[in-house]
């Protein structure tokens, strides 16, 4: 397997794990503003609008999205770590 390879997974894996987890336990997923959203609303002068209920919708299927994608990777990142260490 690549470096490049390796690595992407090293960082993909638990770096989506990570983010769902927190999401999901912090409720980020019901009031949170996405950091791109905030940034465009600031540079126009406008305040973000109120969350929507398929917003928030969205937003918690995204995390579970993060934490399914993140266990796969990581679980891949696993195989190829013992994979490695096996021969």
């Amino acid at each position: 397997m690549s470096i490049a390879a390796f690595a992407s997974l090293s960082v993909v894996g638990p770096g989506l794990l990570t983010l769902g987890i927190w999401t999901l336990v912090r409720r980020q997923w019901y009031d949170g503003v996405p950091l791109a959203e905030v940034l465009i609303d600031r540079a126009a002068g406008i305040e973000p609008p109120q969350r929507t209920a398929s917003d928030r919708a969205f937003a918690r299927f995204h995390a579970w999205a993060s934490v399914v994608f993140g266990s796969f990777f990581t679980l891949c990142l696993c195989a190829v770590l013992f994979s490695s260490f096996s021969e």
